[in-house]
């Protein structure tokens, strides 16, 4: 490890582990640094956003920055927790795989994923990213987003395959019946030979966070087991947005 980056992680703690704000004199008698050194190393903290330093005292402390990141990772953990075993009762009840993630930028993050026990299955890995606009699973995400947010999307737009939604257009409408049914399909139009359906699950605010997901190859599921799909897909997603907190009715 850097020796920089070493130092700065230990000012990082060093801050943590006080409960007031931290003179730079304190804080470098401490920890054995120079004077020069520990300001170098705080200066960094608090341009990057990592630490404050109080305008009337001139000490120093960690800012929100920090709190952030640990709640995402609160809460990865916690949806993980939540939404396992309703991955696993659904991807029984259908004997296809199911798939929970998180909206990550202009992606959706896979966070979780249960696997069909059929020999031909569509394998969906823990830290892999999904596109938006054309995944059942992105496309449960897009369809609750803002409007400005969704200008930015439409930059991005490019169909993979000749399968499905061929423009921005036909998208936008096709979010509306999203909305409407409470689930998104996708069939060939991520990648040729996989289909799939998705609900967007919801934090005790009503954001839309993540989506739930039932995936497998587009040969074995008729159009007759969508609608069938769509619904058992949706009641996953609301049973884990309920345990998250949310109501309906909030």
């Amino acid at each position: 490890m850097s020796t920089t980056v070493e130092k700065a992680l230990k000012v990082l703690e060093a801050l943590a582990a006080s409960q007031d704000p931290v003179p730079l004199s304190q804080l470098s008698r401490d920890m054995g640094l120079s004077k020069s050194t520990a300001f170098r190393l705080l200066d960094t903290l608090c341009r990057t956003g990592y630490a404050r330093q109080e305008s009337s005292t001139g000490r120093y402390a960690l800012s929100t920055k920090m709190w952030e990141l640990g709640g995402s990772v609160v809460r990865d953990l916690e949806i993980r927790t939540i939404g396992h075993p309703v991955l696993e009762d659904v991807a029984a009840e259908t004997t296809e795989a199911t798939i929970l993630a998180l909206l990550h930028g202009n992606e959706a993050l896979v966070i979780d994923t249960v696997t069909s026990h059929h020999a031909l299955q569509i394998f969906s890995s823990v830290g892999s990213r999904v596109g938006l606009c054309h995944s059942a699973i992105g496309k449960a995400l897009l369809a609750y987003m803002p409007p400005e947010r969704l200008k930015q999307i439409a930059r991005t737009f490019n169909p993979p395959t000749p399968s499905g939604l061929q423009t921005w257009q036909e998208l936008e409408t096709h979010l509306l019946e999203i909305r409407k049914h409470g689930y998104a399909l996708s069939v060939d139009e991520w990648h040729v030979g996989v289909a799939g359906i998705a609900a967007p699950v919801c934090n005790a605010n009503g954001d839309v966070i993540g989506a739930f997901g039932i995936t497998w190859p587009t040969l074995r599921v008729s159009e007759t087991a969508f609608e069938s799909l769509g619904n058992t897909c949706r009641a996953a997603a609301e049973r884990i947005s309920y345990a998250l907190g949310y109501r309906q009715n909030h």
